[in-house]
């Protein structure tokens, strides 16, 4: 793909939430039967539809070696995607691999992160968490009697089962939003160029990010919706190996998975966003407008 960008995203039919409901549906059916072959296949269909209840289902059945040899690696990056998705249970399941440094660096500012970001989203065991770790100075924090006191209070009122993501694809409209309509992906002297087309041109630089293990760059749009149908590409084994575009929250989530760490830099070209990623080096953030 030297010097010539290649479109990486199709749009796909607007009959794929009607697909995928229907494989969640039996991926759940054939769980509560304990049948965990037919219901990793189930799921596995509905991933393919960028699914956030099918990615949280699947991190659980590879962290728990249900239907499939454990995997927690697997496990984290399933929670990661649905996490991307806005999904609050898999935030608090994320939290946990965290915890534990199963699948990822054992982090405990990422894992209360997560457990916060779950909490805060309505999601009760997180709450319940949060209260236990100021409760009893858990994840490196030291006890603080009125922070729990105050994630105690928080459970009042609160719904007793997770919050599903039926109400989370329900959000209010955003308003005055852009689109992500295009992802073109090129090489050249070495450096890849991803090119996001947007309907408008940008109202200012993403926020952006770094995961180490696994090595990925997240870029939030604010604001933002993606027509682009499909959420992911895989690449195959290049330093650029997978991107993910995903929207919840009242923004779209671009993720860049690599092989090992690359620098990047993101300017605005008119109505595009050009990112450039170079190898080598310790990353490091790059925001230019011409």
């Amino acid at each position: 793909m030297e010097g010539v960008p290649i479109p990486i995203f199709k749009r796909v039919p607007y009959w794929r939430d009607i697909v995928k409901s229907a494989f969640v549906q039996a991926g759940i059916a054939a769980y509560r039967q304990r049948d965990f072959v037919a219901a990793l296949r189930e799921f596995q269909e509905a991933a393919k539809h960028d699914d956030m209840r099918a990615l949280n289902y699947l991190g659980i059945m590879y962290a728990e070696g249900q239907g499939t040899p454990r995997d927690d690696h697997r496990a984290a990056d399933m929670f990661f995607k649905a996490e991307v998705l806005g999904y609050p249970e898999a935030m608090a399941n994320l939290a946990r691999m965290h915890a534990a440094g199963r699948g990822v660096p054992q982090d405990n500012k990422a894992a209360i992160a997560g457990y916060r970001a779950a909490a805060r989203a309505g999601f009760r065991p997180a709450i319940i968490r949060m209260a236990e770790i100021y409760e009893n100075g858990e994840l490196g924090e030291a006890p603080d009697t009125a922070l729990a006191r105050d994630w105690r209070a928080r459970l009042q009122g609160q719904q007793t089962e997770p919050v599903d993501s039926s109400r989370v694809e329900r959000a209010a409209p955003i308003q005055n939003e852009n689109a992500i309509e295009a992802v073109a992906v090129s090489q050249q002297s070495g450096q890849i160029l991803i090119r996001v087309s947007m309907r408008a041109p940008p109202a200012r630089l993403p926020a952006s990010f770094t995961v180490g293990n696994p090595p990925r760059i997240a870029f939030d749009f604010p604001n933002t919706v993606t027509s682009l149908g499909r959420s992911f590409a895989d690449l195959g084994d290049g330093d650029l190996r997978l991107i993910d575009v995903v929207q919840g929250g009242g923004r779209t989530r671009m993720v860049l998975t690599l092989r090992s760490m690359m620098r990047h830099e993101a300017k605005v070209d008119g109505r595009d966003l050009v990112i450039t990623l170079t190898p080598g080096g310790a990353p490091a953030v790059g925001a230019v407008r011409p």
